[in-house]
């Protein structure tokens, strides 16, 4: 919903899908110049009828790559922040062959194991990996080729599985200032990437390789192609949540004392009540300190809801959520 509220505010037509991707709208399928995500991994499988092959459905991070690239126009680029497992396990040589025999390799970065430790407090190895649609492609590269392949590595731990690519490219795809020996959760050996310091530092570093990389590898007149598709937008999307313009405060005379710890006069606590128009008058108490909710299934229907939360005094904050999407959940 706050996705939907931001969108609306853009200066160019947009259109929100709050759904699984797995339920996402096909008429789209082909049109996008860029799909971007930190995409879900995990070995459980997704329901697509048009994935039923469960070496890409059966793991979801697999999966998102396959549709995504549904979802991209020829020459359309994809940047998806993925688990490492999806160029360091042997398991996963079938859903990286599907990719590349579909797409160009364009950037790949091992990002640290705490890149989102400050943001979201967890640690986990990850890989930024760009390709560049293009299913008229007659061969793989050969760093494509050696994308695909996994040997092994070796530390004090034990012998682990290590991309091919990456292990001859190190010096130039590896962000972070510590690299040492561990065990990862399943205490099998494996090696960590660490950033010590604030995350921020490696900013110059993938700025530099990620520039270097494109320069390399990608196909500027290919994606100019992406730019020539018109996304299509349907006129009729149903409501939408937006946000409302800020209406002049309405002259309200308190009906009774404020209570003990109110320190701003009465007419400057009341501003949400400036909100309330005479429909939603018929339906909010105003003069009662108690919650009332007019709503039905966030997601079954659109509708409006008012929550009115009680303030020391007879008054009450209003939050107003002018709609949700309808969706099939």
């Amino acid at each position: 919903m706050v996705l939907s509220a931001v969108n609306s505010t853009l200066p160019v037509k947009t259109a929100t899908h709050i759904t699984g991707f797995e339920e996402a709208p096909v008429r789209d399928n082909g049109s996008y110049d860029l799909v971007v995500s930190n995409i879900p991994f995990g070995n459980f499988s997704v329901y697509d009828e048009a994935f039923p092959d469960k070496e890409i459905s059966g793991k979801i991070h697999n999966y998102f790559f396959a549709k995504g690239l549904d979802k991209l126009a020829e020459g359309g680029l994809m940047a998806f922040i993925t688990t490492d497992a999806f160029l360091n396990s042997p398991s996963n040589h079938a859903a990286r062959e599907y990719l590349f025999e579909r797409a160009n390799f364009v950037g790949l970065a091992v990002m640290p194991d705490n890149l989102m430790k400050d943001t979201g407090n967890t640690e986990a190895p990850n890989h930024l990996l760009i390709v560049q649609k293009n299913t008229a492609k007659e061969k793989i590269s050969w760093e494509e080729d050696w994308l695909n392949e996994v040997r092994e590595r070796e530390n004090e731990f034990g012998r682990f599985p290590y991309n091919y690519f990456i292990s001859t490219h190190d010096h130039d795809v590896v962000m972070g200032n510590v690299r040492k020996p561990e065990k990862n959760q399943y205490g099998r050996a494996s090696e960590v990437v660490w950033q010590d310091g604030n995350i921020n530092q490696i900013r110059e570093a993938l700025y530099a390789s990620l520039t270097h990389q494109f320069q390399n590898r990608f196909n500027t007149e290919l994606f100019e192609k992406a730019q020539t598709l018109a996304l299509p937008v349907s006129e009729s999307e149903g409501k939408k949540l937006t946000y409302l313009p800020m209406p002049e405060s309405k002259a309200e005379v308190p009906s009774v004392q404020l209570g003990l710890f109110d320190t701003a006069p009465a007419e400057q606590i009341n501003r949400a009540m400036a909100y309330i128009n005479p429909l939603d008058e018929t339906i909010v108490q105003k003069q009662r300190p108690v919650l009332l909710v007019q709503s039905v299934p966030l997601i079954s229907r659109a509708t409006k809801m008012w929550y009115c939360l009680p303030q020391s005094s007879t008054k009450a904050i209003a939050f107003y959520i002018s709609s949700i999407p309808t969706s099939k959940k």
